[in-house]
């Protein structure tokens, strides 16, 4: 897993890959370098408030942990666009593009907030007491862990590597 200062420009890689790819597969859509984009443009500014968050008075914090929630379920929106238009490419493999991470944000916190409203909710605060506030995770009353947004955007672009590397 990366660390925050790795968000800066984290789908970089994956941008070029694809753009390599389509050029070697010229009938694959070109939706991709646009979520990543989207994708890359919620991780920076996640990490650019993680790396504030430790010089926030009270009012601030409150308010800029409002601006990181919004950026990180921006961030599991794209991301699901991603998933959901990767897999409707009909080639072999692309079908399989599944990162779980996204998958269990998604569900347990986008899709279904009034189920889950008891047993799931945002930590933002990481390891505030250790001086090491990490981007925002879910917190689980029991039965699944969210390794956070930092470990499932990495999840994402190791996925999507391999992907595109494989064909």
């Amino acid at each position: 897993m990366g660390s925050l200062t790795t968000l800066v420009h984290m789908y970089e890689g994956c941008i070029a890959s694809w753009e390599d790819f389509v050029a070697r597969n010229p009938s694959f859509e070109l939706f991709v370098p646009g979520r990543l984009r989207q994708m890359d443009y919620c991780m920076r500014r996640v990490g650019a408030l993680c790396d504030e968050f430790l010089q926030w008075d009270e009012e601030t914090l409150n308010r800029e942990i409002e601006v990181m929630m919004a950026y990180a379920e921006a961030f599991y929106h794209f991301a699901w666009a991603l998933r959901a238009g990767v897999r409707s490419i009909k080639s072999p493999g692309f079908t399989a593009f599944d990162p779980v991470g996204i998958r269990n944000v998604r569900n347990h916190i986008l899709v279904h907030p009034k189920i889950n409203r008891e047993r799931f909710g945002w930590n933002v605060y990481g390891d505030v007491w250790l001086n090491k506030p990490e981007p925002p995770a879910v917190k689980v009353a029991g039965g699944w862990t969210d390794p956070g947004l930092l470990a499932n955007a990495e999840e994402v672009r190791s996925e999507f590597l391999q992907l595109v590397a494989d064909r």
